[in-house]
């Protein structure tokens, strides 16, 4: 981890970047110049904008090294964002007032195709822009999970409602759903402004705590149902009844790998609250 290696020519670029904040400006840098020697500068501003989208969202949930190919061809820009986490970025539903979980509205509206290619060291994000305006709509699969087929890396599925291999089972009782996506919500945002306050000399600890603790949001998200009801306040408290905001009983297996992350979110949770009650990051203690 750590290391950065880079190789180009006119119509590729490919970076291996540690997970370090200026990742993000590097890849910027790289497909930019890439955009620039192709001569497709119409590409440059929203290419560059998902880049960043993708890369930072790779360097705070999953805290790997970050895989970044981009290609260029007479029908447009491909552009691929891998990391070491199984987990797939998710649609938000959050409030209008959530500082947060608007990344894939922002990918699908500007891009033609995208999709997540799975694999046995984690994921893939990729999208395609042509820069042909007349497409009113997002063309191909539209962000279809893809499992690659090949011997040297082969498949590898994560149901996202079944026991795996590796884990231990936790029973939820009781598990009040509105409750956890309002927490979940008010948690990322707490996260992302404590990362942001933390960040120092010491700013790859402080991004390897946020990945350990956003991970442990992963797990919860991938077996928590989602509640039907919109978290806005003027139709928030009419539609919250039962049967629609709670489970009685909820079964996640949480694989070994992220136990200790859950102390780590604890921990990371309440450092962040400490803050939020000294006035020192926007985001209130409470909702």
């Amino acid at each position: 981890m750590g290391a950065t290696s880079q190789t180009a020519d006119r119509g590729a670029v490919e970076l291996t970047l540690g997970p370090r904040p200026d990742c993000v400006s590097r890849s910027r840098r790289a497909v930019r110049d890439l955009l620039q020697r192709g001569g497709r500068l119409d590409l440059v501003e929203p290419t560059l904008l998902l880049v960043s989208e993708l890369v930072t969202n790779a360097l705070l949930h999953a805290g790997t090294d970050i895989e970044l190919r981009a290609t260029l061809d007479d029908s447009g820009v491909r552009v691929e964002v891998g990391d070491g986490s199984p987990h797939l970025p998710s649609r938000r539903r959050y409030a209008a007032t959530s500082g947060t979980g608007r990344g894939l509205m922002l990918l699908e509206s500007l891009v033609d195709d995208w999709g997540i290619t799975r694999h046995r060291r984690g994921k893939t994000v990729w999208f395609e822009l042509s820069g042909n305006e007349h497409l009113d709509t997002p063309v191909g699969h539209g962000g279809e999970v893809r499992d690659p087929a090949s011997e040297d890396d082969p498949p590898t599925t994560y149901p996202q409602r079944e026991q795996h291999r590796g884990t231990v089972p936790v029973e939820l009782h009781n598990m009040p759903l509105l409750l956890h996506a309002a927490w979940q919500e008010h948690a990322e945002a707490l996260l992302r402004e404590y990362l942001l306050a933390s960040m120092d000399d010491a700013a790859g600890d402080s991004i390897q705590v946020h990945a350990d603790a956003t991970d442990a949001i992963a797990v919860l998200e991938e077996h928590v149902p989602r509640t039907d009801v919109r978290l806005e306040p003027d139709v928030l408290m009419a539609d919250a009844v039962e049967p629609r905001v709670s489970v009685p009983l909820l079964e996640v297996p949480v694989p070994w790998g992220s136990v200790p992350h859950f102390d780590t979110l604890d921990r990371t949770i309440e450092a962040a609250l400490d803050l939020a009650r000294e006035g020192l990051v926007l985001t209130p203690p409470t909702q």
